[in-house]
């Protein structure tokens, strides 16, 4: 933000969110999200991809997790099961 003149007042403004939310989300202890990003990066005159880093844009998640990975057979469920009390 000082790169770009702004102050967490100005940027607040233009989220139309409080200061007070704009230091949390700073601070990492409040995520931004995706709208919020889409806004400041069009504010800033600059891409998504330039806001958020070279680093953050070319990381790759982990993997997602199979259904069925580590399990041979789903559980066979007695078919007179009943409710627990």
């Amino acid at each position: 933000m000082a790169r770009y003149g702004q102050r967490q007042k100005d940027v607040a403004e233009v989220l139309g969110i409080a200061q007070p939310g704009v230091s949390a989300r700073l601070r990492g202890q409040v995520p931004f999200d995706i709208s919020e990003l889409t806004i400041l990066a069009s504010h800033f005159g600059i891409s998504l991809g330039e806001l958020l880093g070279s680093q953050i844009v070319n990381e790759t998640g982990p993997r997602p997790a199979k259904r069925d990975e580590g399990q041979n057979e789903l559980p066979r469920l007695d078919s007179n099961q009943q409710p627990f009390d």
